[in-house]
Protein backbone atom coordinates (compact mmCIF):
# COMPACT_ATOMS: atom_id res chain seq x y z
CA UNK A 1 0.00 0.00 0.00
CA UNK A 2 1.74 3.09 -0.64
CA UNK A 3 0.55 7.28 -0.03
CA UNK A 4 0.55 8.85 -3.54
CA UNK A 5 0.66 12.57 -4.21
CA UNK A 6 1.45 14.18 -7.87
CA UNK A 7 0.00 16.94 -10.30
CA UNK A 8 -1.54 13.70 -11.84
CA UNK A 9 -3.94 13.32 -9.07
CA UNK A 10 -4.35 17.21 -8.46
CA UNK A 11 -1.55 17.71 -6.05
CA UNK A 12 -3.68 15.51 -3.50
CA UNK A 13 -3.29 12.08 -1.68
CA UNK A 14 -4.39 9.50 -2.14
CA UNK A 15 -4.24 5.51 -1.31
CA UNK A 16 -3.43 3.06 -4.16
CA UNK A 17 -1.56 -0.84 -4.36
CA UNK A 18 0.69 -1.09 -7.29
CA UNK A 19 1.53 -4.86 -7.89
CA UNK A 20 4.31 -3.88 -9.64
CA UNK A 21 6.53 -2.38 -6.74
CA UNK A 22 5.86 0.93 -8.38
CA UNK A 23 7.75 3.55 -6.07
CA UNK A 24 6.78 6.87 -8.11
CA UNK A 25 8.81 8.91 -10.44
CA UNK A 26 7.50 10.20 -13.58
CA UNK A 27 6.25 13.48 -16.09
CA UNK A 28 3.65 13.63 -13.71
CA UNK A 29 6.29 13.76 -10.93
CA UNK A 30 4.31 11.34 -8.76
CA UNK A 31 5.86 10.21 -5.29
CA UNK A 32 4.86 7.09 -3.24
CA UNK A 33 5.27 6.67 0.08
CA UNK A 34 5.62 2.87 1.46
CA UNK A 35 2.81 2.74 4.48
CA UNK A 36 4.51 -0.52 5.92
CA UNK A 37 7.71 1.19 7.09
CA UNK A 38 5.12 3.72 8.78
CA UNK A 39 3.20 0.81 10.10
CA UNK A 40 6.21 -0.75 11.86
CA UNK A 41 7.55 2.36 13.30
CA UNK A 42 3.95 2.71 14.88
CA UNK A 43 4.08 -1.29 16.24
CA UNK A 44 7.72 -0.74 17.64
CA UNK A 45 6.61 2.05 19.67
CA UNK A 46 4.07 0.68 21.00
CA UNK A 47 5.92 -2.28 21.78
CA UNK A 48 8.54 -0.02 23.38
CA UNK A 49 6.37 1.42 24.96
CA UNK A 50 4.46 -1.38 26.51
CA UNK A 51 8.03 -2.73 28.00
CA UNK A 52 8.35 0.81 29.54
CA UNK A 53 5.24 0.85 31.19
CA UNK A 54 5.23 -2.64 32.10
CA UNK A 55 9.40 -2.30 33.66
CA UNK A 56 8.14 0.67 35.78
CA UNK A 57 4.85 -1.08 36.80
CA UNK A 58 7.36 -4.38 37.56
CA UNK A 59 9.88 -2.30 39.09
CA UNK A 60 7.59 -0.53 41.62
CA UNK A 61 5.85 -3.50 42.43
CA UNK A 62 9.41 -5.13 43.37
CA UNK A 63 10.36 -2.36 45.62
CA UNK A 64 7.23 -2.09 47.61
CA UNK A 65 7.10 -6.25 47.79
CA UNK A 66 10.96 -6.08 48.47
CA UNK A 67 11.34 -9.06 45.67
CA UNK A 68 9.19 -11.10 43.28
CA UNK A 69 6.38 -11.10 45.42
CA UNK A 70 2.45 -11.56 44.32
CA UNK A 71 1.85 -8.40 42.76
CA UNK A 72 5.21 -8.35 41.11
CA UNK A 73 4.51 -11.81 39.31
CA UNK A 74 1.21 -10.18 38.71
CA UNK A 75 2.47 -7.41 36.97
CA UNK A 76 4.54 -9.02 34.69
CA UNK A 77 1.95 -11.40 33.48
CA UNK A 78 0.45 -8.42 32.44
CA UNK A 79 3.43 -7.00 30.58
CA UNK A 80 4.21 -10.67 28.85
CA UNK A 81 0.86 -10.91 27.90
CA UNK A 82 -0.19 -7.11 26.71
CA UNK A 83 2.91 -7.96 24.76
CA UNK A 84 2.11 -11.03 23.16
CA UNK A 85 -1.78 -10.00 22.72
CA UNK A 86 -0.90 -6.95 20.94
CA UNK A 87 1.09 -8.77 18.52
CA UNK A 88 -1.67 -11.29 17.80
CA UNK A 89 -4.35 -8.84 17.73
CA UNK A 90 -2.17 -6.85 15.42
CA UNK A 91 -1.30 -9.76 12.82
CA UNK A 92 -4.81 -10.55 13.03
CA UNK A 93 -6.46 -7.48 12.44
CA UNK A 94 -3.91 -6.74 9.83
CA UNK A 95 -5.36 -10.15 8.06
CA UNK A 96 -9.01 -8.83 8.52
CA UNK A 97 -9.18 -5.64 7.55
CA UNK A 98 -6.89 -7.05 4.19
CA UNK A 99 -9.96 -8.68 2.97
CA UNK A 100 -11.28 -5.21 3.02
CA UNK A 101 -9.31 -3.90 0.87
CA UNK A 102 -5.43 -3.30 1.32
CA UNK A 103 -6.10 -0.10 2.98
CA UNK A 104 -8.56 -2.00 5.70
CA UNK A 105 -5.48 -3.58 6.58
CA UNK A 106 -4.01 -0.30 8.80
CA UNK A 107 -7.29 0.29 10.83
CA UNK A 108 -7.03 -3.30 11.31
CA UNK A 109 -3.93 -3.35 12.84
CA UNK A 110 -4.55 -0.43 15.27
CA UNK A 111 -7.67 -1.76 16.35
CA UNK A 112 -6.23 -5.18 16.53
CA UNK A 113 -2.92 -4.57 18.62
CA UNK A 114 -5.28 -2.29 20.82
CA UNK A 115 -7.77 -4.76 21.72
CA UNK A 116 -5.30 -7.64 22.02
CA UNK A 117 -2.95 -5.65 24.00
CA UNK A 118 -5.89 -4.88 26.58
CA UNK A 119 -6.89 -8.48 26.31
CA UNK A 120 -3.10 -10.12 26.61
CA UNK A 121 -3.05 -7.93 29.53
CA UNK A 122 -5.91 -9.09 31.57
CA UNK A 123 -5.27 -12.63 30.22
CA UNK A 124 -1.58 -12.48 31.71
CA UNK A 125 -2.56 -11.32 34.57
CA UNK A 126 -5.98 -13.49 35.60
CA UNK A 127 -3.43 -16.52 34.31
CA UNK A 128 -0.60 -15.74 37.11
CA UNK A 129 -3.51 -15.21 39.82
CA UNK A 130 -4.95 -18.80 38.63
CA UNK A 131 -0.98 -19.88 38.80
CA UNK A 132 -0.87 -17.72 42.84
CA UNK A 133 -4.28 -19.58 44.28
CA UNK A 134 -4.12 -23.41 43.40
CA UNK A 135 -4.39 -25.35 46.16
Amino acid sequence: MRLTNGSANGNSLAFKYYKSGWTGGSRARITTYQLGTAGKLVGRAGSAGTIIVGGVDIISNARSEGGFGTYTQQATGRTAGSLLGGYGGAAGGAAIGACFGGFGAIPGGIIGGLLGGYGGSKAGEGTVKYIQNRP
